[in-house]
């Protein structure tokens, strides 16, 4: 089951009366359950690739399908709500909030929808649980280690069952060491959960653990795709 189609996707920006074409025809297809990694050099169009899937960017042509559903027709308010509801999203800079405690950072994604408390509790305590955090639920996100910030972005996009988790530059601002269990983790939830998983990476370590990957350069998908055994 797909999970995000593009189809012949462009995207040009636009200074004054230049032009520059950041994807020049992207085809990609992703399956549930999928954890794939697209690299190449910066300037290859790979954040704007993950922007434009996570509807943070408009495309200029072509088609972005999300479980079936076009979001080329769809109107801002309608992309707020599918973002909100349907995309978990991992930031190389965390983007936490810093005067709020792991626990509220996590549990915030989840005031924007109909659940009861009591629901929210105990899916926010579970995921707390499950990402090792529960020595830290109570600190705020500034007082924490960085590998502790990183699981606590994670579990904010996890929260909301996202159809897709889209992580740029996830391991980033991590030693090896902290950003091996850091990718570790992510594919323990891609295994057990079904997660799907889609990272724009340069780490090496990502690559590995990754079943697929794509290369883009110069806005174009190199490679049709290597797959990792």
């Amino acid at each position: 089951m797909k999970n995000v189609e593009l189809r012949n996707i462009k995207k040009i920006y636009k200074t004054g009366k230049i032009e520059y074409e950041a994807l020049k025809g992207v085809d990609l297809k992703i399956n549930k359950g999928e954890f794939i990694a697209i690299v190449g050099p910066s300037g290859s169009g790979k954040t704007t690739l993950l922007n434009l899937i996570g509807c943070l960017d408009n495309i200029t042509s072509g088609k972005i399908f999300l479980e079936e559903e076009d979001i080329s027709l769809l109107k801002p308010k309608e992309l707020t709500e599918l973002r909100r509801k349907k995309i978990g999203f991992i930031f190389q800079t965390f983007n936490l909030m810093p005067v709020l405690t792991v626990y509220e950072n996590i549990e915030f994604p989840l005031f924007f929808s109909k659940i009861s408390s009591k629901i929210r509790k105990e899916k926010v305590q579970s995921l707390i649980e499950e990402l090792g955090l529960e020595n830290v639920s109570k600190h705020r996100v500034s007082d924490i280690s960085g590998g502790q910030q990183q699981r606590t972005a994670i579990g904010r996009a996890l929260i909301k069952d996202p159809i897709i988790v889209l992580a740029d530059e996830p391991t980033g601002n991590l030693d090896s060491e902290t950003g091996m269990r850091i990718i570790e983790l992510m594919k323990k939830l891609n295994i057990e959960k079904g997660v799907t998983f889609l990272f724009v990476t340069h780490d090496i370590m990502i690559m590995n653990y990754a079943e697929i990957v794509y290369k883009l350069r110069d806005g174009r998908i190199e490679n049709e795709k290597c797959i990792r055994m």
